[in-house]
């Protein structure tokens, strides 16, 4: 699963996750709880003529001022559902489980919702229910 952000880079990927989730359990006592997104989108917060942080630009870390950009198709959200629950099951296995967190339901400006819409109606959810199953 990846998707590219408007720079080229990978930024949806289960890799980074993996790479992510394995740090914080070996360097951090505090649990780890993944969140999923359907996209990101941080142009309706900016302007094109706002510049890098100097700090930012001399990391080499650029994207659209202040973040990627990057969305998901209805296949990249539900490997991206399926991938979490295989993980959440391994992770979970006789053990504390943590809640997944789905962000967000509504958040339009940032490309970045639940909510069924005119693309993919309730798509997006049905996923959810799929993968998941109906609540109980």
């Amino acid at each position: 699963l990846s998707s590219s952000s408007s720079n080229g880079q990978p930024c949806f990927g289960t890799r980074r996750y993996e790479i992510r989730t394995a740090h914080y359990a070996q360097n951090y006592s505090i649990p780890y709880i993944p969140t999923l997104s359907t996209g990101f989108d941080s142009s309706p917060r900016t302007l094109p003529s706002d510049s890098w942080p100097a700090s930012m630009a001399e990391a080499g870390q650029y994207g659209y001022p202040w973040g990627t950009t990057w969305t998901s198709d209805m296949d990249q959200w539900t490997t991206a559902l399926q991938r979490t629950k295989a993980a959440l099951a391994k992770r979970c296995a006789g053990g504390w489980c943590p809640p997944l967190l789905i962000n967000a339901w509504n958040e339009w400006s940032e490309g970045c919702y639940l909510e069924p819409d005119e693309r993919y109606g309730w798509g997006r959810l049905e996923a959810v229910k799929r993968v998941f199953g109906a609540p109980a």
